[in-house]
């Protein structure tokens, strides 16, 4: 999985080595993830690139993201955005250069081209999910989109550091405001109201919602509403 991922320009950037495996290999299994396909680099050209555009690395509610370029199977090329964070380096747009083993964590950003990769592939195998292992339900209605709220049912209180990370979450994408968490419940402002963004950001949504549900205090969270 770790020669997925190419990188022009390396002088004038300056990622460590640490922060290519980590990325490599992180972005790699949510890209698995994402697609829903195990064996996903064993059977399908996909190869991710940093630097073949000039990166722009800027900072927001403690992420830093930079665009990048994915090239499908049929070799066409596609923008997007990744991001990381870190709390361990106090500057963040100098994280990429220092040692950050298992001190860092990557993701995709909104703007993720999922239905669009997902094209190329033969799902004769696909991953194999069962609602029963779910750690909570969810109950998903986006009519008042682009205002939506998250309301959280617990079974026991979130610490203020996990209510933080609840919401760091889904300030990945920089085109929502979040507020802050309240009694369980987080707000979303989306910037854009379009159906075709709708359809964005209910992938967007999902995607965070089931990062979520990775977390090791899943087990607190009875439910989620999406109203």
């Amino acid at each position: 999985m770790e020669n997925w991922v190419s990188y022009y320009n390396q002088e004038q950037y300056g990622f460590s080595e640490s922060f290519k495996k980590e990325l490599s290999k992180q972005l790699g299994e949510r890209f698995i993830k994402n697609l829903d396909y195990e064996n996903l680099f064993e059977k399908y050209f996909y190869n991710l690139f940093l630097g073949m555009e000039e990166i722009e690395i800027r900072e927001k509610d403690n992420y830093v993201f930079g665009n990048a370029e994915i090239i499908s199977p049929d070799s066409r090329t596609r923008s997007l955005t990744i991001c990381w964070k870190s709390d361990f380096f106090e500057e963040k747009l100098e994280i990429h250069k220092q040692d950050v083993e298992g001190k860092i964590d990557f993701f995709f950003c909104s703007d993720f081209p999922t239905e669009e990769l997902k094209k190329y592939i033969k799902y004769k195998k696909p991953k194999k999910h069962t609602s029963s292992n779910d750690p909570f339900e969810l109950d998903l209605n986006f009519n008042n989109f682009p205002d939506l709220s998250i309301k959280f049912e617990v079974k026991e209180k979130f610490t203020l550091e996990e209510e933080n990370e609840i919401v760091s979450i889904f300030k990945r994408n920089v085109n929502i405001y979040v507020s802050d968490f309240k009694e369980n419940l987080i707000l979303l402002d989306f910037q854009n109201n379009n159906e075709e963004v709708l359809e964005k950001e209910k992938e967007f949504i999902n995607e965070s919602l089931n990062l979520i549900k990775s977390f090791a205090f899943s087990h607190k969270i009875s439910g989620a509403i999406i109203s």
